[in-house]
């Protein structure tokens, strides 16, 4: 295998009309918009990346107000400006992507359904035999002889606000703002139902009966793989599915077409893009995405992954995620005028793993001492334990009259009463992963 379980890094709706996009790309651009391409930069590109030799030739198009962060291979965030809609249309989702994006033809393609109940391997890089059994199923078979279900979740990638623990100290990563995060309305078929019609699997116990604990994930783009526990795929409430449309749509190739896994609750790099084998499995699955340094969680005094303490097989891997959430209007840095009552006006969202409904956001001008309790919009009226995706927010936030320079900061707490900390050291890493500290922004504030 080509990369091993301690390899650090491994290898390398409100409906937004598309001359709203374009004029807030102006805006954007006008002042001073790093990290944007405008469409001529974005067709530049594109032709850059279509050479024969280049395995990154064969990309898909994209729009140019996503924030890129890497070419090759691309990551960008979604644009600010929608992270105030409840569903992120498609061509604006944020991209995480450690590969080439694979093009499959949904006429030929088949998922591979297997079961290995070996153990590791010696180095741990890989199971001791090989699968017990194994099938194949037809994209076609998926959709006409399964029960077809809608999922809204958002997803949110591990290093989303990354680049505010760079100022605690270094971490490794791209440096990824509040925007490496989406919502969409998905649609497939229960993993679950599958697991039990092909692989004869009524339920999570009688899986771990016969030594099964986790399901294996592999996407098109080798050597990417992830697992998740078996409880979690086989829970009748916990809606994971393998979907093949996104908000009405066939699942574009950029988000994993023609079929993805969707785990909602959990971290991103579990809902694995361009699914291609599910295996029951005793292990976790064995590349470094999984067993690795990458989504472990360690602790601040883990300041390099060369000692023992950075040993992945000591740290548990991250599979739901913390109660989060952010300020997206107004921007960091922005001038803003003080309402007639002396407030301003903020807008973001909050998220919390695990189908956690958001309970309450809290916003502040003072530092903390004083909050002020945001409305909650669209998601929070979410099933009690099924809340899979963000809830929005808006608050007027008092402001003292007189001044000008002001910090304002929110945090979210769920319906399991966690709440976000207050302060980023406290969530450091060296990995950069979980950042849910207070969000802060800066503005002046204008009479």
């Amino acid at each position: 295998r080509e990369d091993r379980a301690r390899s650090p890094l491994g290898p390398a709706e409100r409906r937004v009309e598309p001359l709203e996009l374009l004029v807030d790309e102006a805006r954007y651009l006008f002042h001073g918009g790093a990290g944007r391409q405008p469409p001529a930069a974005a067709a530049a590109v594109a032709a850059q990346l279509a050479s024969e030799d280049d395995p990154y030739g064969n990309e898909p198009a994209r729009h140019p107000a996503l924030k890129v962060l890497k070419q090759k291979p691309f990551n960008a965030e979604a644009p600010l400006s929608i992270l105030t809609s409840y569903i992120t249309p498609e061509a604006l989702w944020y991209c995480r992507h450690h590969h080439p994006v694979p093009d499959i033809d949904p006429e030929s393609f088949r998922l591979e359904l297997g079961v290995n109940r070996s153990q590791a391997d010696e180095d741990e890089s890989g199971p001791s035999a090989e699968d017990e059994r194994t099938l194949q199923i037809s994209l076609d078979d998926l959709k006409t002889k399964y029960k077809k279900v809608d999922v809204t979740a958002t997803m949110q990638c591990g290093g989303n606000r990354r680049n505010e623990l760079n100022a605690v100290g270094k971490t490794q990563g791209l440096k990824w703002e509040f925007g490496a995060i989406s919502t969409a309305t998905w649609t497939g078929v229960p993993l679950r139902d599958v697991l039990r019609t092909q692989l004869d699997v009524r339920d999570a116990e009688e899986a771990e009966a016969k030594s099964i604990y986790h399901v294996q994930l592999y996407g098109a783009d080798e050597p990417f793989d992830s697992s998740i526990p078996i409880h979690k795929a086989m829970d009748p409430r916990g809606d994971v599915i393998l979907a093949y449309e996104v908000n009405g749509k066939p699942i574009g190739r950029e988000h994993g077409g023609p079929l993805r896994a969707i785990v909602p609750g959990y971290i991103g790099t579990r809902n694995i893009k361009w699914l291609t084998r599910v295996v029951l499995a005793r292990e976790e699955a064995f590349s470094t995405w999984q067993r690795g340094v990458p989504y472990k969680m360690y602790n601040s005094s883990v300041k390099s992954f060369d000692t023992p303490e950075a040993d992945p097989r000591r740290a548990a891997s991250v599979q739901e995620l913390p109660v989060q959430s952010a300020i997206v209007e107004p921007r960091s840095g922005a001038a803003v005028r003080r309402a007639a009552n002396g407030s301003v006006r903020v807008a973001g969202y909050a998220y919390s793993g695990g189908g956690r409904n958001i309970a309450r956001v809290d916003v502040s001008s003072d530092g903390g001492e004083t909050w002020t309790v945001a409305s909650l919009g669209e998601g929070k009226d979410q099933p009690a334990g099924k809340a899979w995706a963000w809830t929005l927010f808006e608050a007027a936030v008092p402001v003292p009259e007189g001044k000008s320079k002001v910090e304002i900061l929110c945090r979210a707490v769920d319906s399991s009463a966690n709440q976000q900390p207050e302060k980023k050291e406290s969530v450091w890493s060296l990995r950069g992963i979980l950042n849910n500290s207070w969000h802060r922004i800066d503005v002046t504030v204008e009479d």
